[in-house]
């Protein structure tokens, strides 16, 4: 016997609401590394200030220049 197409978008409903609170819980239940990462970006940013009042800009790339990051 198939379902009633109301009932299948509630079961999908359901669902994905459950999941975005699981996510939202780990978010709020301090994910360890969410921690790192902003703890990482405040050094970073904290170093950039540092290096901008001595008068030294950082060499910043992008994507668009063709570097993914672990360019030297």
């Amino acid at each position: 016997m198939s379902q009633n197409p109301l009932d299948v978008l509630t079961s999908i409903e359901q669902q994905h609401s459950l999941e975005q609170e699981m996510e939202l819980q780990l978010l709020d239940g301090g994910n360890p590394y969410i921690e790192l990462l902003a703890k990482y970006l405040e050094i970073l940013n904290e170093f950039s200030a540092k290096e901008n009042d001595m008068g030294v800009s950082l060499d910043i790339r992008g994507f668009e220049d063709g570097h993914a990051g672990g360019c030297g």
